[in-house]
């Protein structure tokens, strides 16, 4: 019985992961000028997907949407504060 459930728990996290996937980039791009050495990432071991010019080109979207929403948050916000 336990191995049914472990592929029950399996196939939910899969599925999980799969509704995660353009976050878990979102916060590898991110992540990636925090931590430039994590092994995840960095040349000797890196994961080929985040090697590619289209991983790059997409960081450097997410990077740019970040400064463009907090400015816009930023002159919201002090529009109605003191």
């Amino acid at each position: 019985m336990a191995d049914g459930l472990t592929d029950v728990a399996a196939k939910k996290f899969l599925n999980l992961l799969e509704e995660l996937r353009t976050d878990f980039l979102q916060d590898c791009a991110l992540l990636m000028g925090w931590y430039p050495n994590h092994p995840i990432w960095s040349q000797n071991g890196a994961h080929e997907i985040f090697l590619t010019p289209e991983f790059r080109a997409f960081s450097e979207a997410v990077h740019a949407a970040i400064l463009t929403a907090s400015h816009e948050d930023h002159v919201s916000f002090s529009t109605v504060t003191p």
